[in-house]
């Protein structure tokens, strides 16, 4: 499997957040930056396989991943 880092995300939103929708934490963090007027881009990995691709190929063991 590739290893990508943070620069090889594609997103016209400069924050990513990778996220679920079970995930307590996950929904805190969005609240968060919606409370702070920050654009970003949600990915559910437990909604797309991509995404969960994705986050495992970033080499990330945590559910939630916050890129900025």
């Amino acid at each position: 499997m590739q290893v990508l880092t943070p620069a090889d995300l594609k997103s016209d939103k400069k924050v990513i957040l990778y996220g679920t929708t079970q995930c307590p934490y996950c929904t805190k963090a969005k609240d968060l930056l919606k409370s702070l007027n920050i654009e970003f881009e949600y990915r559910g990995t437990d909604v797309s396989d991509q995404f969960k691709q994705e986050r495992k190929a970033l080499k990330q063991i945590q559910i939630i991943k916050l890129f900025l």
